[in-house]
C-alpha cells in the first residue's frame, strides 16, 4: 500500500477533518492575537557572557609578586577578572530615546568587584553604538550608558576589568526606567554553562518577532503532521492487519462448519467479505433480494441518475460512525462497481435473463451473512 492510500486510510479511520477544522480554529485564533491582542514590547536583556581571570595562577608561588597600580594584588588576596556584558533588545518593538525616562539613570553596577578601568565598548550589531554608545562610572561601581535607541534584534558588548577577592566573581544589577518595559530589566548569565540562569518560561515563550512566531507555528504545525503520519501509518497497517485475520479466521470456522457444500461462488462471497467487510456483506444480500433495487443500482451504473436516492440506501446498512458523507460517498461509488462488475462478469447476475441472480449464490450468501451475524 503506498503512503497516499495509507493516509487516505487514515482519513476513514480517524477524525482528520476534525483535526483540520481544530488546527484552523488554533491558526485563526492566533493571528488575531497577534494583529490585535499581542502587546508589541521591547524586552532588554543585560547577559554576562564572559568572567574571566586575566592571571590564573595554577601553583602558589611564594616569590611572585603581582601589582596592579601599586596594589599588590597577591597580598591583598585579590584578583583580576574581566567582565564582557551585551546590552540587547531581545523583544518585537524598538527602544527609542523617549522611551527612556529622563530623571533616571541607565546602566548597571558591579557587585561582588570594584571597577579597576573603565569599561570600554568590544562589538555591536551597527556602527551607530561604536560612535555613540558612551559609558561613565562613579566610585560606587556604578557603571552609566548614555541612553541610545535600540531596535529589536540589535545588541553592543562592553568590557570592564575588575578586581575582585580571590575565588569570587563579579555580578551586575542593570538599573534605569524604560517605556514599555515590565517588571526588571533581565539578567542572563550565559558564561555560566552548567548553573545558566535563563529567562522565566513564559518570556522565552514571548520573545522573538512575529515573523518568529509565526514561523515557529508552521514548523510546530509541520512537526505534528509528520509525527501523526509516523504514528498512524504503522498504526493503519497494524489495525489493517489484526482486522485481516480477523476476517480469515471468521472464513475458516465458516468453512468447517458450513452445513451447505461450498460452491464455485464461495470464494466469491469470501473475497468481498475480506475487501468490504460485513456490512457490504448484508448489504448485498438485501440488494439481491429486491429486484426493484437491484436495477436501479445496475441502470445507476449506466447514468448515475440514482444516485442520490441510492446513497442513503447504502448509507442505512453501514455503521453510523463511518457517515462522513465525502469519504463514504468515495467507498460508495468504489465497492458498488466493483461488487456489481464481479457479479455481472462471473454471470452470478444474468443480464441476459432480466437481471435473474443464481439461485445458488444467493442461497449461500445468505448462510454467510446469517453466520455473520451470530458470531
Amino acid at each position: 500500500m503506498s503512503i497516499w492510500n495509507s493516509i487516505k486510510t487514515m482519513d476513514k479511520r480517524f477524525s482528520w477533518s476534525f483535526l483540520g477544522t481544530l488546527i484552523g480554529i488554533i491558526g485563526i485564533g492566533y493571528g488575531i492575537y497577534a494583529d490585535f491582542f499581542k502587546e508589541e514590547k521591547p524586552e532588554l536583556v543585560f547577559d554576562i557572557l564572559s568572567n574571566t581571570q586575566v592571571l590564573d595562577l595554577k601553583e602558589d608561588v611564594s616569590e611572585l609578586q603581582i601589582h596592579y597600580k601599586h596594589q599588590d594584588l597577591k597580598k591583598s588576596k585579590k584578583s583580576l577578572v574581566l567582565i564582557t556584558v551585551r546590552v540587547s533588545n531581545k523583544g518585537n518593538a524598538p527602544i527609542t530615546e523617549n522611551d527612556y525616562y529622563s530623571k533616571t539613570p541607565f546602566g548597571f553596577k558591579i557587585t561582588r568587584g570594584n571597577i579597576a578601568e573603565p569599561p570600554s565598548l568590544i562589538n555591536s550589531s551597527r556602527k551607530f553604538f561604536e560612535n555613540n554608545v558612551k559609558f561613565s562610572i562613579d566610585s560606587l561601581n556604578n557603571i552609566f550608558i548614555d541612553k541610545v535607541p535600540i531596535d529589536y534584534d540589535e545588541y553592543f558588548t562592553v568590557k570592564i576589568l575588575t578586581i575582585c577577592n580571590n575565588g569570587e566573581l563579579p555580578d551586575i544589577t542593570p538599573f534605569g526606567e524604560i517605556s514599555g518595559l515590565r517588571g526588571e530589566i533581565y539578567t542572563v548569565r550565559s558564561y555560566e554553562s552548567e548553573k545558566k540562569e535563563e529567562l522565566s518560561f513564559w518570556n522565552k515563550l514571548t520573545f522573538g518577532t512575529f515573523g518568529i512566531h509565526v514561523a515557529r507555528f508552521f514548523y510546530y504545525l509541520f512537526c505534528i503532521a509528520l509525527v501523526s503520519i509516523c504514528i498512524g501509518i504503522p498504526t493503519s497497517k497494524i489495525s489493517d492487519y489484526i482486522e485481516n485475520k480477523k476476517k480469515e479466521k471468521a472464513i475458516a470456522k465458516y468453512k468447517k462448519g458450513v452445513k451447505l457444500k461450498l460452491s464455485q461462488y464461495s470464494e466469491t462471497i469470501f473475497n468481498f467479505y475480506k475487501r468490504f467487510g460485513e456490512s457490504q456483506i448484508s448489504w448485498l444480500l438485501k440488494t439481491l433480494n429486491d429486484q426493484k433495487i437491484l436495477e436501479e443500482y445496475l441502470i445507476y451504473m449506466e447514468n448515475k441518475k440514482k444516485e442520490n436516492s441510492l446513497m442513503n440506501d447504502y448509507l442505512s446498512s453501514r455503521p453510523r460512525h463511518q457517515d462522513d458523507i465525502e469519504i463514504t460517498r468515495i467507498q460508495y461509488l468504489g465497492s458498488i462497481h466493483a461488487i456489481l462488475n464481479t457479479l455481472i462478469e462471473e454471470k452470478i447476475i444474468d443480464q441476459e435473463n432480466n437481471n435473474e441472480v443464481k439461485p445458488d449464490f444467493l442461497k449461500e450468501l445468505e448462510e454467510f451473512n446469517y453466520y455473520l451475524n451470530l458470531k
